[in-house]
């Protein structure tokens, strides 16, 4: 079938699976709730109050029921421990590593990162949306993500292979920030910041139940930072730059924007982000202490969903969404000129979703996915002008999965998922799980999972003709896990879990050099295999005590047997109290220094990383030198 025709009847399909509702009467958003109904497949579970979460298998369920280890961060949590990024709340969980290289944030998981990694094996989930681009593959946790943390509901962490439900980049972890709806439709809320290096910011925020049913969230933030002035870095081959401080080149300036509408089983949401970041450590040789040197990232997308239940135990909903995302550097060069790279998907696609109840206890969730990029490369001198390349690809893919109450105390869990993209071979994705409820509070989970993460353009074509080399051979990665999950409610409001955890991770695609063309280049280089324990216990009291504290053990190793993999912490410990001081608005952050930080094995150097040491903070919603001064109109 011509492409043109393809993408035709496709989109016939998706705009009836949108606007043809026969059912005018009936309520296609009723909350999940108990008896035979399922709960609807509409844009309003999303945001429904935890403990639910929908990352795990693409509908509404307890977390305890998820087929996955879950952790969920809350709205409060956020408030209460003055995170700023998505990346400051993954530092508080178990098993997150997060290192900063003084541009992005790039998270580990398990004790695996690989270096030049920018989280191309984690999905980020905007209300159900995948943000993940497929020029690089990655996504940002910083402000480079695009969405203001003051519209954040809650933040669902999934971890291990989800490829079952989600495809590419699901590989280690499904990471979903779900927006606040219900709670902003009382008027408008302004917040700002304060904080060390001059750095400030402003968040509006507004919601309103508008006539005749319908609902609208908007948000616009702006953050603003000079930097950390009289920086030095240690350059062992380079003593022209080896402690030389320079001052104006660690900037930051951020602009996120949301809104969303919607009716009954109708929703149309969309996002805009655009930032610039200086870059002090000026990479590949670059004019050092220019502020000239830096990067742009801009990303946007627009997402209209219908759903509808025609009958009670059936739900349909069929979804389009737009995206775009553009990366671009900028590199000065003494007497050669500015040197830039550019990045740009612009992609399209649809969802259809059934979710059905067959028989008492059984759940089925169904989909296929369409999606269509277009998408440009170029790397070139500005005085020479831009030499880019085009590239597009498609990807047809069909999901199921079913979830069975076996008996009163065992639910059994299996799926599958089948992706063809274009340029590889189909891909298989089997998901399977056994749960077990033996009393009340307590929950055990044994899972088998693969998942596999497709080669980004980047690391496929990207050629430079002096350092980097394309390699259009590479093949998509795998992986396979085993995890087994102990959680128990210690008393109300209060959780421990234990996980342990086994992965085995196959033709990983990492930089090496290649001899024969005296240049770097993408291959599938590299197999890990990981063990790890992770123990936590988070919650909160009557007395409004609120706290986590976690410690993870990761053993991940070289497969071909040389040794353990370099950049993995071995153990790593998380904790954090907040204790409230006045009327539940003002709050004690004791200093909780292990946060996020290696306890033992070889990591990335702190001296690139977050200040070592947790927040010590004694005020609304304070960390790490902030202030955040709150207020609403």
């Amino acid at each position: 079938m011509k492409r043109s025709c393809r993408i035709g009847v496709i989109a016939f399909l998706l705009t009836g699976s949108l606007w043809f509702s026969p059912w005018p009467g009936r309520n296609c958003c009723a909350a999940p709730g108990a008896g035979s109904e399922p709960p609807a497949v509409t844009e309003d579970l999303f945001f429904e109050e935890i403990p639910v979460v929908y990352a795990a298998s693409k509908r509404i369920q307890s977390a305890r029921e998820a087929p996955a280890s879950v952790s969920v961060v809350t709205e409060e949590d956020i408030r209460r421990f003055g995170y700023r990024t998505v990346g400051d709340a993954l530092r508080s969980l178990a098993g997150f590593h997060v290192s900063w290289d003084r541009n992005y944030d790039k998270v580990g998981v398990g004790g695996v990162w690989i270096p030049g990694d920018y989280n191309t094996r984690i999905l980020i989930l905007v209300d159900g949306h995948a943000v993940n681009e497929q020029w690089s593959g990655s996504s940002g946790v910083d402000r480079s993500l695009g969405i203001p943390i003051e519209l954040v509901h809650r933040i669902e962490v999934v971890r291990g292979p989800a490829s079952t439900m989600y495809g590419t980049d699901a590989f280690l972890a499904v990471v979903n920030i779900v927006t606040r709806q219900e709670s902003l439709l009382e008027g408008t809320e302004v917040t700002g910041e304060l904080g060390s290096f001059d750095s400030r910011g402003a968040t509006v925020t507004s919601g309103y139940e508008l006539a005749g049913g319908w609902q609208w969230v908007g948000a616009a933030s702006v953050f603003q930072s000079d930097g950390d002035d009289g920086l030095s870095f240690t350059f062992p081959d380079d003593p022209a730059r080896n402690g030389v401080p320079v001052d104006g080149v660690d900037y930051e300036r951020a602009y996120q924007a949301f809104s969303s509408l919607r009716y009954k089983g109708f929703s149309v949401f969309g996002q805009y982000g655009t930032r610039k970041k200086g870059l002090p450590t000026a990479p590949y040789d670059a004019d050092f202490g220019d502020d000239e040197n830096y990067t742009l990232d801009r990303r946007a997308f627009v997402d209209v969903s219908q759903s509808v239940s025609p009958w009670e135990n059936l739900s349909l909903r069929g979804r389009m969404f737009f995206d775009f995302y553009r990366f671009e550097d900028n590199l000065k060069y003494s007497g050669e000129g500015t040197w830039k790279d550019l990045g740009e998907d612009l992609w399209w696609g649809g969802e259809l979703m059934v979710q059905a109840r067959l028989f008492g206890g059984n759940e089925l969730v169904a989909g296929f996915e369409y999606s269509d990029h277009d998408l440009e490369d170029a790397s070139f001198y500005i005085a020479e002008g831009p030499n880019s390349a085009d590239y597009s690809f498609h990807v047809y893919s069909f999901y199921l999965e079913d979830a069975w109450q076996v008996f009163e105390k065992l639910r059994a869990i299996a799926g599958f998922r089948y992706d063809k993209n274009s340029l590889y071979e189909g891909q298989f994705s089997p998901r399977a799980g056994v749960l077990v409820f033996p009393r009340p509070g307590t929950t055990l989970k044994l899972l088998y999972s693969e998942a596999f993460r497709s080669p980004s353009i980047y690391e496929r074509f990207f050629d430079d003709g002096t350092d980097f080399a394309a390699n259009p051979a590479i093949e998509p990665e795998r992986v396979r896990s085993v995890t087994f999950t102990v959680e128990q409610e210690v008393f109300p409001g209060v959780t421990a879990s234990a996980t342990y955890v086994h992965n085995r991770l196959e033709d990983l695609i990492v930089q090496v050099y290649n001899g024969g063309l005296d240049r770097f280049q993408y291959q599938n280089a590299l197999d890990i295999e990981t063990d790890g324990v992770q123990i936590g216990l988070e919650g909160q009291t009557v007395w409004g005590l609120r706290g986590f504290a976690n410690l993870s053990y990761q053993d991940a190793r070289d497969g071909s047997g040389k040794g353990r993999l370099a950049n993995s912490p071995k153990l790593l410990a998380n904790a954090g109290l907040s204790v409230p001081l006045w009327r539940q608005k003002v709050f004690f952050l004791p200093p909780h220094p292990f946060r996020g930080q290696p306890l033992h094995g070889r990591s990335v150097p702190k001296g690139l990383g977050l200040p070592e040491g947790g927040p010590h903070a004694l005020g609304a919603d304070a960390l790490e030198g902030f202030v955040r001064l709150f207020f609403r109109v």
